[in-house]
């Protein structure tokens, strides 16, 4: 389906806010070696929202290609086709649970925004990364992200609790 039409398609369930006025910086890479084609840029500003492109595209056989903070180095959150989905818009930091010493963030989050708000209530969030400025949430738990801190606090996989997931069917 080619882009325009999927943006129609999408537009009737999608606010207009959940698509970019500008995709280019979206579809190069950060070394600029691979480039997006063919393909429909969203930023869902919801669970919701992600559930409902989700399901449009699983019900009509669409690719969808996620992508975080876009700070990978190999390609892989650039599109040949279908939609691409950035989360950057899914960033808000839900809640920080003094008493469980833990803190609950959407996968769009910096890195650096939860490390600063771990800070602001007095505790310590060890995952540090060169991208920390610009990487998200989602990326660090999709590639189990070491960082500096690794040999002491472990891979990202060992700061999570639990994950709230679409599954591939929108549920």
């Amino acid at each position: 389906m080619p882009p325009e039409t999927l943006r129609q398609r999408l537009a009737q369930f999608l606010s207009p806010a959940e698509f970019p006025a500008d995709p280019a910086p979206f579809l190069l890479d950060q070394r600029k070696r691979y480039t997006s084609a063919n393909c429909l840029v969203v930023q869902p500003m919801s669970v919701e929202s992600v559930q409902k492109i989700v399901r449009f595209c699983a019900a009509n056989r669409i690719a969808i290609t996620p992508q975080g903070g876009n700070t990978g180095t190999v390609g892989g959150s650039i599109a040949q086709s279908g939609v691409l989905l950035n989360l950057s818009k899914l960033n808000r930091i839900r809640r920080v649970n003094l008493a469980d010493n833990t803190i609950t963030v959407d996968s769009g989050c910096i890195l650096q925004d939860v490390q600063t708000a771990a800070a602001a209530h007095q505790r310590f969030f060890p995952l540090s990364l060169a991208s920390e400025g610009s990487c998200q949430i989602g990326g660090n738990i999709a590639t189990n992200a070491g960082g500096l801190n690794v040999l002491r606090y472990g891979t990202m996989r060992d700061l999570v609790l639990g994950l709230e997931v679409v599954l591939p069917n929108g549920e």
